[in-house]
Formats: C-alpha cells, structure tokens, sequence
C-alpha cells in the first residue's frame, strides 16, 4: 500500500515538471522563438525529473528487498521457545544416612531403581512365628523395584536388601518368617527392563522417628530412602 501511494505521488509530480515543459515547448513554437537559454532550461527540468523518479524507485526497492532480510534476521536471532530443554528432575544419590532421598523418589543402585510408593505403621499382622517385642509395631513399607540393565541379562532382589534405620540409631533387620500381607516382596530374578513391586514388613520400636530404609544389594555398599511421609 505504501508503495502504491509513492508510485502515485511521484507520477503526479512527473505529470507536473512534463506539463510545464510542454507549456514552455509551446510558447516557444507559437512565437517562432527559437531561444537556446529556453531549451536549456527545458532540458535541465526533465533531467532532473529522471533523476528524482530514478532515485526515488530505487529507494523502495532497496527498502522492499531489506525489509524480508531485517526479518529473517530478527527471526533468526529470536530465541525459540520449543526448543528450550526441559527443566531435569532432581537426583537424589541416597549415599548418606543424613541425606536420604526424599519419601517418594528413588535411587538406582547396581542397576536396580527403587522408589518407596507407600508406608503404612501399626497394622496388625498375625506374626504366629514372629511375635511383636514389647514396645514394637509393625511396619510394611510399599517398594516398586525396576531393572534398569540389559534385557537380556537378569538381576536377582531379596526382602534381606532392606533394611530400616530410626532416630534412635537401631537397625532393624529380623527377616525370619516375617508376616504376609499378601503382596511381600520375598525375593526374584527379573530381566532388564522388568518391573516388581511388593511389601517389606518390620518391627520397630513404637516411639522410633524418622525412619529410614537402607537399601545393600549383596553387600555392595548401601543406599538411604526416607519412609517418613511429609
């Protein structure tokens, strides 16, 4: 649309400068006077004419052609928002008693990740052959154990992995004939990529806080996943 009116205003003004040259042309002829200082100044007007539509032309050209380049440009210099990497998930490495993964992510060790799904104390359970020690309740913790190695090689897991740890610094660990819940984790094999989840079932002292689960595959050092729900 600019272009249209600047196309327009220039062809008035050409309209114009040849209109004033054909007057004086005119003139000219009708006095039969034939003046060189007339013709000059004829000449000089449509050469400025030319010169004043050429220079005009050539400035919306040039404007027309740096208009989609200055585009692109700022297109390009524009960052994209798609391609923005997503925001990672914290890890938690689980190493430290002191700083255990919070209740509900997970660690990986030796291959195997574990995530606490759920925690639930004071049920009871009929332990025939493991009575509750005085003072003690039962604890059955929730696990989901995923293989995260080859899919053609197996991993072997055991209620004995699990361990439970409190504030009072007691490590509880008595696996023997531990009471059925119905889903216990008991123990497997499961190839990469296989999932399993089960219960672990323990005492412990009724007045013991933040407990703790310690996770020592074949004793190759341990990892820590808080079973305190926040």
């Amino acid at each position: 649309m600019y272009a249209f009116f600047s196309l327009a205003g220039l062809g008035s003004v050409i309209a114009f400068f040849g209109g004033l040259v054909w007057l004086i042309v005119a003139l000219v002829r009708q006095r039969s006077i034939i003046n060189p200082s007339v013709t000059v100044l004829a000449s000089v007007i449509v050469f400025v004419v030319v010169v004043i539509a050429q220079a005009s032309l050539g400035s919306d050209d040039a404007s027309n052609e740096s208009s989609p380049a200055s585009s692109r440009t700022a297109q390009a210099d524009a960052p994209s928002s798609a391609s923005a990497p997503p925001t990672p998930t914290p890890i938690y490495s689980g190493k430290f008693r002191s700083e255990p993964a919070p209740y509900g992510y997970s660690v990986v060790h030796s291959g195997i990740e574990v995530t606490v799904l759920d925690i639930t104390r004071g049920l009871e359970l009929p332990g025939i052959f493991t009575p509750l020690d005085e003072g003690n309740e039962w604890v059955v913790v929730k696990l989901r154990l995923r293989n995260q190695g080859d899919p053609d090689k197996t991993k072997r897991y055991h209620t004995s992995d699990f361990r439970i740890v409190g504030s009072r610094g007691i490590i509880y660990d008595d696996w023997f004939i531990t009471p059925n819940t119905g889903l216990n984790l008991g123990s497997g094999e499961f190839f990469g990529g296989g999932e399993v989840d089960g219960n672990i079932v323990q005492q412990v002292h009724q007045d013991d806080d933040e407990l703790t689960l310690i996770y020592t595959p074949a004793f190759r050092g341990s990892r820590y996943l808080s079973i305190e729900k926040p």
